[in-house]
């Protein structure tokens, strides 16, 4: 039996979904004293280098083509390959956020299944052919 891009990219959309509440600041345990943190996009890109921004850019926007093409059951070949590449990347990059104290058990089990998730609707799209067309 196969399974139809349009099942895989559903559960996949389930498993993001899933994976920002469990990162929502809301779930976070509530800090004793109250501090002020002010987040600056603008200088959290400027920190960064140029392949990881760029590799953070082309891998979201491969996994939006690969969303979309899956909801509308249709075979996404070489956004899938490209969506790999730059996951691995990606992976490589935040290596020191899973050894750093900054990242919690459930953390960590969440981003896990979230990369799984999308490395088997990656291969799912490689691997499989056209799927049937169903009248």
């Amino acid at each position: 039996m196969r399974i139809s891009y349009r099942a895989s990219a559903i559960s996949l959309l389930i498993t993001l979904t899933i994976l920002i509440a469990i990162e929502s600041p809301m779930l976070s345990p509530p800090v004793a004293e109250p501090i002020r943190v002010c987040f600056d996009p603008r200088f959290m890109w400027r920190q960064v280098r140029w392949t990881e921004w760029l590799s953070a850019i082309v891998w979201l926007g491969s996994l939006i083509v690969l969303l979309l093409f899956g909801l509308g059951n249709h075979r996404a070949r070489w956004s899938a390959i490209v969506n790999l590449i730059t996951l691995a990347q990606n992976i490589r990059y935040q290596y020191w956020w899973i050894l750093s104290s900054c990242s919690t058990p459930l953390d960590i089990v969440a981003r896990s299944t979230c990369v799984v998730a999308i490395a088997i609707v990656c291969l799912q799209h490689i691997l499989n052919g056209q799927p049937p067309i169903q009248n």
